[in-house]
């Protein structure tokens, strides 16, 4: 299982954050997202490619008007 941590941009209501969480538990070899509002950091744990979760992630966050900038590679 590998965990990443991205830092979420302009987010900052709770719908936003529901919406970025169950979307991205949907998203294939995703195994949890978590927002943290108040440290405004999305962790993700998942088993497959990076690139393929993480932009995931980024574009659901995309879709609702923010961004999100990958900050761990471990």
């Amino acid at each position: 299982m590998k965990h990443r941590i991205l830092a979420l941009k302009g987010a900052d209501c709770p719908s936003c954050v529901f919406t970025i969480e169950y979307s991205g538990r949907k998203l294939k070899g995703v195994e949890d997202v978590y927002v943290n509002i108040s440290t405004h950091k999305i962790h993700v744990d998942f088993q497959g490619d990076d690139n393929t979760v993480l932009e995931g992630i980024r574009n659901i966050v995309r879709k609702l008007g923010y961004s999100a900038k990958i900050l761990t590679d471990d």
